[in-house]
């Protein structure tokens, strides 16, 4: 229980200096996970140990399906913030949108990640044997 001003000011300028660090981390958690994924990327999948379990490091693509709704919106003469779920399938059940106008404005997307397995025996061996 906090009892003063002084005490409250303390708490938070705390506060503020744990948000600080937080971003902080995270930004070097980013760094570090790129420097990884370059290597991975570079020179194939990579045995790790988390504990004692033995983990597999590769790279795996992940595909994202991301709609354009500014555009959407300008062929459709709104604004984006009216362009909703609900709206969309207003305009649907009134026949002024339709499933291949909206894939006109859908984009795929590709990027890859960093991607953690258990590894299996056969692979542990596999590492132990590279030279």
């Amino acid at each position: 229980m906090l009892n003063s001003v002084s005490e409250v000011n303390a708490r938070f300028r705390e506060i503020q200096e744990l948000k600080t660090n937080r971003s902080n981390l995270k930004t070097q958690e980013d760094q570090r996970l790129e420097a990884i994924m370059a290597y991975v990327k570079k020179n194939g999948p990579v045995l790790v140990y988390k504990g004692d379990k033995a983990i597999l490091l590769e790279i795996k693509p992940k595909t994202t399906k991301k709609l354009d709704k500014q555009a959407l919106a300008e062929s459709l003469g709104m604004a984006v913030k009216q362009l909703s779920a609900a709206t969309m399938a207003k305009l649907v059940e009134q026949g002024k949108l339709t499933s291949q106008r909206i894939a006109e404005f859908e984009t795929v997307e590709v990027t890859d990640r960093l991607s953690q397995r258990k590894a299996r025996k056969r692979e542990i061996e596999q590492f132990r044997n590279q030279k």
